[in-house]
C-alpha cells in the first residue's frame, strides 16, 4: 500500500467520524429540546395554576376580612343589646 492509499483512508475515516459526531451531537440537541419544550409547557401550566390559586386566596382572604369586621361589629352590639332587653324585661 502507497502513502497515498493510507492518507486517503485516513482523511476518510475522519471525515465518517466528523459527520457520525456531528449527527449524534445533532440528535442529542434535538432531544434537549424536546425536553426543554416540555418543561416549558409545564411550566405556564403552574403558572396558571398558581395564578388560579393566587386570586382564590385573595378572595378568601377578603371573605376573612369581611367576616371578622361583620363579628366585631355584632360583638359591638351585644352590650347595648343585653342593656335593652334588661329595661325590657323590667
Amino acid at each position: 500500500m502507497s502513502f497515498e492509499l493510507i492518507t486517503f483512508l485516513v482523511c476518510l475515516a475522519c471525515l465518517f467520524s466528523t459527520l457520525a459526531a456531528k449527527y449524534l451531537v445533532t440528535v442529542r440537541t434535538f432531544r434537549f429540546r424536546e425536553r426543554l419544550h416540555a418543561a416549558e409547557a409545564g411550566v405556564v401550566d403552574l403558572r396558571k395554576q398558581l395564578k388560579v390559586i393566587d386570586n382564590d386566596h385573595a378572595v378568601l382572604l377578603n371573605k376573612e376580612k369581611s367576616l371578622t369586621n361583620q363579628k366585631t361589629r355584632l360583638e359591638k352590639r351585644i352590650p347595648g343589646l343585653r342593656k335593652e332587653l334588661t329595661e325590657l324585661s323590667d
